[in-house]
């Protein structure tokens, strides 16, 4: 990346309105956004280094207008990547609450409890406090439940030692 300028949730919208206004004349298209673009909505000092989609697809011209507002902010050119789409519970609903609607580009997140089953998914020790955010959001305050959200997102086989003393840890205080 050529600048790993954090970005809080006022930059990233602002990223957005860009981008919009550069696919003037091109098909409209919805975004689902995760990770840490994603808490911005929950943590109000969260900031990220780029912006990860779980939707399917990044078109051409999506991704030319991404990086064109790239270059105005140097920013990397991977900014608004799709490298997150593999990690979308495929047993939990994606699409959540409007993150930014322009002309032709609408932006939505995951609601909390598909972040929640991301953020355990991942278990990494930096995801911890958005994981005990996420998780008191989406009202699941035990070990228990917290288990349940991870295996009715990604199933029992997923459920690593490591990702067990991760929602261990995370249960921990949110109760």
């Amino acid at each position: 990346m050529a600048d790993a300028r954090r970005l809080t949730q006022k930059d990233i919208l602002a990223l957005f309105q860009e981008v919009d206004n550069l696919l003037s004349g091109r098909q409209s298209i919805e975004l689902v956004i995760a990770g840490g673009a994603a808490m911005t909505e929950w943590r109000d000092m969260r900031a990220t280094t780029d912006v990860d989609v779980i939707s399917d697809t990044l078109p051409r011209y999506l991704r030319d207008a991404a990086a064109e507002v790239a270059e105005r902010h140097n920013l990397g050119y991977r900014w608004l990547n799709d490298n997150a789409v593999g990690y979308a519970p495929p047993g939990l609903e994606h699409v959540g609450d409007v993150f930014f609607v322009g002309r032709r580009l609408k932006v939505r997140i995951p609601d909390a409890k598909c972040m929640l089953a991301m953020k355990l998914f991942a278990a990494r020790s930096k995801d911890m406090e958005d994981a005990k955010t996420l998780a008191i959001k989406a009202g699941i305050t035990s070990e228990k439940k917290l288990t349940e959200l991870f295996v009715q997102g990604y199933g029992e086989r997923h459920l690593s030692p490591k990702r067990r003393k991760f929602i261990e840890l995370a249960a921990t205080g949110i109760a």
